[in-house]
């Protein structure tokens, strides 16, 4: 199976410390899938625990806030489109006890019911959002964590396999195109990192578990007698942070000291 991925030079890859949380991206019987060179989950267990409130943005982001509920310091908040794709996610988090509001990017001039610097860590997983909001949303030093789809990804399951009730699918910006909007929205990117690979759908059991966990629906084009399937696989990751608010200008009077006093003439 070939798979590519590609590492941001500067940020070497640590291993995050911290209790293993299942990751997002799991083998299932009858697929076969490569494994990513992160482990999102892991990397937000580490980063909730040290953060006070944090919010994840639409459903996988969601379902992932609630396997961290015993790891969060204090507040847990999910935003999520309205619809009864999400009712049994919003189910979920509320039987935990995490406030869940509603918020659908796609909507024009659509904002994060949140006041400002309200959060100090983000997570959006595979769904679109609006980095301007997420600046507006995160206090200074928050840390915005960012999972999506890249270009080709799943394509061979076709258009017609997006769920249009579920937004878990997220616009397919290229990495270069992601980090633009990132940084014009005020963000600074501490670390970004690409994977481009194949894997294989081997049977009908595969397909299901595959679908259901990427919010798509199953293709009906995709019988039985089209398995095993090669499907392509891109995702990337961001790890951006909102900058500290400058310091506020101040007159250094031990300087003046240092300088003669000009007595004027009269």
């Amino acid at each position: 199976m070939d798979q590519q991925h590609s590492e941001s030079p500067s940020v070497p890859r640590e291993e995050i410390p911290g209790a293993p949380v299942p990751d997002l991206f799991e083998q299932s019987s009858g697929l076969d899938l490569p494994e990513l060179p992160w482990r999102v989950a892991q990397s937000a267990s580490a980063l909730a625990q040290l953060s006070h409130h944090v919010l994840a943005i639409g459903p996988r982001a969601a379902r992932l806030l609630a396997r961290l509920r015993g790891t969060l310091a204090e507040e847990g908040v999910a935003a999520l489109p309205v619809g009864p794709a999400h009712s049994w996610t919003r189910e979920r988090l509320g039987s935990l006890g995490l406030e869940v509001l509603d918020h659908d990017p796609s909507d024009v001039g659509a904002t994060l019911p949140f006041p400002p610097e309200r959060f100090d860590l983000v997570l959006v997983v595979d769904a679109p959002y609006d980095p301007r909001e997420v600046h507006r949303v995160l206090a200074p030093e928050g840390l915005l964590l960012a999972q999506q789809r890249g270009p080709g990804d799943l394509a061979e399951l076709g258009s017609e396999g997006t769920d249009d009730s579920d937004d878990s699918g997220g616009a397919a910006d290229s990495l270069a195109d992601h980090l633009r909007r990132v940084t014009e929205a005020g963000l600074e990117t501490e670390h970004s990192d690409t994977f481009h690979g194949e894997g294989r759908i081997e049977t009908p059991e595969g397909l299901r578990a595959l679908c259901e966990g990427e919010g798509l629906l199953v293709p009906p084009t995709c019988t039985a007698d089209a398995l095993p399937l090669r499907i392509t696989l891109s995702r990337y990751l961001v790890q951006a942070r909102r900058p500290s608010r400058p310091a506020p200008a101040r007159t250094d009077f031990a300087e003046m000291l240092d300088d003669p006093l000009e007595v004027p003439r009269i």
